[in-house]
């Protein structure tokens, strides 16, 4: 949508413009391309590669940025009064070099808030090069993300193998006095089985994926190209069964203090789903960081949108 918006706008600035700017105009014009190009950019084998490093999206939104900063060279006056709020807005919010916003608010304050074509060009660089680079932190994130949920599952699942072919090495069962009965996951006074630490973890991830479900809809949406809701809610279903079987472990242990030994196998069914949701507390903080990153690139502009639609 942008760089179509874009190209309308160069098309009318071509028809305004001075004499010796046609190579600014052929400038944006490129670099519009180029975005276009980067955006459109496909393959099979580079698809996942893609998507990890983000590649072909950054460099999409670089050009289009650029290009975005090369038209401000061509405003006039009233142009210029009215890009340049919003403009110094994405700077203040975006920039993580203090220096650029205060030596910018120190000119602007000099010069009675007006700016030249060229500052105004300089601002929507710097303010764009700084949103670019949250950009890259919120998919380094993503796949930090992304990466923990990969670990953990492929954990548990080696984890919960060896378990259910020696269920008596990590038994997962109770026995609370004064009754003798020996409760598991799958089953009453039959011993630990292979499938106790399979039922624990399924019920952990239910629980988790409850608590992914009411976590993503607090998330508010950004305007960027990677979802930091998706990887958040595929990393609280394996920590859901993590912290169903380790809390069943405390509890047998008798590590928690006030919690008595589960009495009955409804319990232990109940108290995974449990604390298969109380993962949220674990990954809390994880949930905060991505929304501290999600307005780190929300600027007062709003969504920008796909760079090619």
């Amino acid at each position: 949508m942008q760089v179509i918006g874009l190209r309308g706008e160069l098309a009318d600035l071509r028809a305004h413009s001075k004499l010796g700017c046609e190579h600014v105009a052929d400038t944006v014009g490129e670099l519009l391309d180029r975005a276009v190009c980067a955006a459109r950019r496909r393959g099979p084998f580079r698809a996942l590669a893609n998507w990890w490093s983000g590649s072909n999206v950054e460099a999409a939104f670089r050009a289009m940025h650029r290009a975005e900063a090369e038209i401000a060279r061509l405003y006039d006056e009233d142009r210029i009064r009215a890009a340049a709020p919003e403009a110094l807005d994405r700077l203040r919010v975006c920039a993580t070099d203090d220096r650029h916003r205060i030596e910018w608010e120190r000119h602007l304050a000099a010069q009675n808030g007006r700016l030249t074509a060229a500052e105004l060009s300089k601002v929507i660089q710097l303010g764009h090069e700084a949103k670019d680079q949250r950009y890259a932190k919120v998919r380094r994130f993503r796949n930090i993300v992304l990466s923990a949920a990969a670990l953990i599952t492929v954990f548990l699942a080696l984890f919960a193998v060896i378990v259910s072919r020696a269920p008596d090495a990590v038994p997962l069962c109770f026995t609370a006095p004064p009754d003798t009965v020996l409760d598991c996951p799958t089953s009453s006074g039959r011993g630990a089985s292979g499938g106790d630490v399979w039922i624990v973890m399924l019920l952990g991830m239910l629980g988790g994926s409850l608590a992914a479900a009411v976590s993503v809809r607090n998330i508010r949406g950004a305007p960027t190209p990677y979802n930091l809701a998706t990887a958040l809610a595929l990393l609280k279903v394996p920590a859901g069964a993590l912290t169903a079987v380790g809390a069943l472990l405390l509890i047998s242990g008798e590590v928690v203090p006030g919690l008595a030994p589960l009495a009955s196998q409804e319990q232990i069914l109940c108290y995974a789903l449990v604390f298969g949701y109380a993962q949220q507390a674990l990954t809390t903080l994880i949930d905060k960081k991505a929304g501290d990153l999600v307005t780190g690139v929300r600027d007062k502009g709003g969504d920008e949108g796909k760079p090619t639609r």
